[in-house]
């Protein structure tokens, strides 16, 4: 049985267990600090408080946040709202194999393959805590009460959460409700874009090849290299009497290779490497390849990569996207055998421990606050296009009653929500009917 699920299984279970208990606790002493909602455990409390308070009190400062965190989320939505149209229509064109799978949607370690055990530990709280916190002083500074401070839980903590008072809350004016939504995913934006500066200029700065050449990732078995001793980590940096500078070379050496020709491999460790190339038809059972030279192994441009991480800014979009989507390519977290192609400051494992830390700390606040800001219903996102609806309507139909105003932003928000949920849904589904046609 997968690992994964294995542990999915007994959190299950606890989370059973542990819900049966507080239930007939909860129901002979009526504790108010815990409740339930289907599955959900809500355990409240009123501590933070006094902690909330005592950072509200900079007004003006947070004031301008919360105007800016308007301005900012606006942008944000109709970038994620571009963002979710595109990979709808690329999706009519992968394999199900390429397409997202259910459990990638979920930002949480266990369920998500995607996201790393430990460092989705670390730093899906952190993301939840700031969002929340943010919501939470926008909401004192704006004259809502909260009426308590609490955790979700099922399965594992599924976040934080801070409940203004409902009534106040929707008795405000729009712009103060707005500053309260748009708070807490613009502080995970916010909060990602200083990771992301610190991971890129002051960790990679330091970072260098430890050779020029190509890295070494995987070498398949009962191939030449393998049985000749390549192994993950090495670097190429010759190949017989050609200088091997990145994947091209490599490349072009190689495509010109017949089957057993005889090569060098030079690596950067001294060692040389006398192999004899393979068929490559043997390997691939594809007719075209019947009588190349194949050697087995997967490699890596070292120079690219470093690039990538060092200045993910220099090439917007495209080096962004590559640096966004390091998890979706499996390059993250850096591990073996990446980790050997470079010099760092710190041991290798320690310095390599601590950038994944703050990539996941930059990736999980990006993924949280982008996904927040979409404007469906009950995300952020959707309260503040709510909002932005009902301000429409009021200049446009100045004389339009208060029954129609609501009817009508009701109508519209919760078909937009609804779309956007059938795009999303679309995307998990499409390449899979697709296979099927």
């Amino acid at each position: 049985m997968d690992v994964r699920v294995l542990a999915l299984i007994i959190l299950l279970l606890f989370h059973i267990l542990l819900s049966l208990i507080l239930w007939k606790k909860n129901s002979l002493k009526r504790n108010k600090s815990i409740s339930f909602s289907g599955p959900f455990i809500f355990f409240r409390t009123i501590r933070g408080k006094k902690f909330i308070e005592s950072i509200a009190k900079y007004k003006k400062f947070w004031l301008s946040y919360g105007n800016a965190a308007i301005a900012i989320s606006s942008i944000s939505t109709l970038i994620v709202t571009f963002m979710i149209i595109r990979s709808t229509i690329i999706s009519f064109s992968i394999p199900p194999e390429a397409a997202i799978r259910p459990e990638m949607m979920i930002g949480l370690p266990v369920i998500n393959p995607l996201i790393p055990f430990w460092y989705g530990i670390i730093s899906v709280p952190i993301a939840i805590i700031i969002h929340e916190l943010c919501h939470g002083i926008e909401s004192r500074v704006n004259n809502i009460k909260i009426n308590s401070l609490g955790i979700v839980y099922f399965i594992l903590p599924l976040g934080a959460f801070v409940e203004p008072n409902e009534e106040e809350l929707k008795n405000t004016s729009r712009i103060k409700r707005a500053r309260i939504y748009a708070a807490g995913p613009i502080a995970n934006i916010c909060l990602a874009i200083i990771f992301l500066l610190l991971f890129s200029y002051g960790l990679m700065i330091f970072v260098n090849p430890a050779s020029e050449g190509v890295g070494i990732e995987y070498v398949m078995d009962g191939s030449p290299a393998s049985l000749a001793g390549l192994k993950p980590g090495m670097i190429i940096t010759m190949i017989n009497d050609e200088k091997i500078i990145d994947i091209n070379k490599f490349q072009n050496f190689l495509s010109k290779r017949n089957a057993y020709e005889k090569i060098l491999v030079y690596t950067s460790n001294g060692e040389i490497f006398e192999i004899i190339l393979e068929n490559k038809y043997y390997f691939t059972q594809n007719i075209e390849d019947f009588g190349k030279g194949f050697l087995g192994v997967g490699v890596r441009d070292i120079k690219s990569f470093l690039d990538i991480l060092k200045k993910p800014l220099s090439n917007i979009p495209n080096s962004l996207i590559i640096f966004i989507s390091l998890p979706l390519l499996r390059m993250s977290p850096i591990e073996f055998p990446i980790i050997e192609f470079y010099n760092t400051p710190l041991p290798n494992n320690i310095f390599w421990i601590l950038a994944n830390i703050i990539y996941w700390l930059f990736w999980i606040n990006l993924m949280f606050g982008l996904s927040n800001v979409l404007p469906a219903i009950p995300l952020d996102g959707g309260y503040i296009y709510k909002d932005g609806l009902d301000f429409l309507i009021v200049k446009l139909f100045k004389n339009i009653s208060n029954e129609k105003r609501e009817y009508y932003v009701k109508i519209i928000s919760y078909t937009t929500s609804i779309i956007f949920l059938i795009l999303i849904l679309m995307q998990l589904i499409i390449p899979r009917i697709s296979a099927l046609l």
